[in-house]
């Protein structure tokens, strides 16, 4: 998780999330957004509208038998789209990490585009909301070509979490096609209106996750072993692309440098 800090140490509210993939984490970090959707009610599809960047993975195995393999005539089972990203992963046992954008339409209706779109045309599936803020996604990869001959039934996985920060962000978890995966999807800024210099300054960092063993390209077996890592501290953009992590860091030998780049759609 990055959040923002100003010079004096305190929080500011300009919070950037990553999604959460440690499950005690997560319950704890979700007692304020439970106690704050618990305040609210929701009226329906309109509460949940626009333009949402999402984060999704899964940290460890899958314990959950995989997804059926898709029958159809097309060689390509999914598109390599984020969306596409997502299913194949939330249908597969292994860990993944992806992330991308989202629109929804304020009707029920979903829609996305590969990762380089200007505009989000393509219908990726259908969401609900109840009075009590309860989101219900069905996403479907729909950018694959037409198979005329074998039409195969699209990949299709079903999300259920807690609307919060009155439409403004909600955590979703999988519940149809294995299970494990995690989806964090959060209002863009403003559509069409992000660069590199929307994401300046100092910003507090804290993440959790596993690491795959290395392995040995002559071995028989692979070795697959994951181990753990976490890791605090401050990261500092210099609002021109560069990341630079402060002196400081700890709980772990990572080394965290490197670049950015923030297109028009706040992706």
């Amino acid at each position: 998780m990055l959040e923002k800090h100003d010079d004096y140490g305190g929080r500011t509210n300009n919070k950037m999330k990553t999604a959460r993939t440690f499950l005690p984490l997560a319950l704890i970090a979700g007692w304020p957004a439970a106690e704050q959707a618990l305040a609210q009610s929701c009226t329906g599809l309109t509460d949940f509208s626009g333009h949402y960047m999402f984060v999704a993975s899964r940290s460890g195995y899958s314990t959950a038998a995989p997804a059926p393999e898709r029958v159809t005539n097309i060689e390509q089972k999914y598109s390599n789209t984020p969306v596409g990203i997502l299913l194949r992963g939330a249908l597969t046992t292994a860990p993944f990490a992806g992330l991308g954008r989202v629109v929804a339409d304020g009707q029920g209706g979903l829609y996305a585009g590969p990762a380089d779109a200007v505009y989000i045309t393509t219908r990726v599936g259908t969401y609900s909301v109840s009075q009590e803020c309860t989101l219900s996604l069905t996403l479907t990869d729909g950018f694959l070509p037409i198979d005329l001959i074998a039409p195969p039934t699209p990949a299709a996985v079903r999300f259920t979490g807690v609307l919060q920060s009155r439409g403004g962000e909600s955590t979703v978890i999988q519940t149809s096609g294995g299970d494990g995966t995690m989806v964090t999807l959060s209002r863009a800024h403003q559509a069409n209106s992000c660069s590199n210099a929307t994401f300046t300054g100092p910003y507090g960092l804290s993440a959790q996750g596993v690491r795959l063993a290395e392995t040995d390209a002559e071995a028989t077996t692979p070795n697959l072993g994951l181990s753990a890592f976490s890791m605090v501290g401050r990261i500092i953009s210099d609002g021109a692309g560069s990341l630079f992590l402060q002196d400081g860091t700890q709980g772990t030998a990572l080394q965290l440098t490197g670049t950015y780049s923030l297109l028009a759609d706040c992706s």
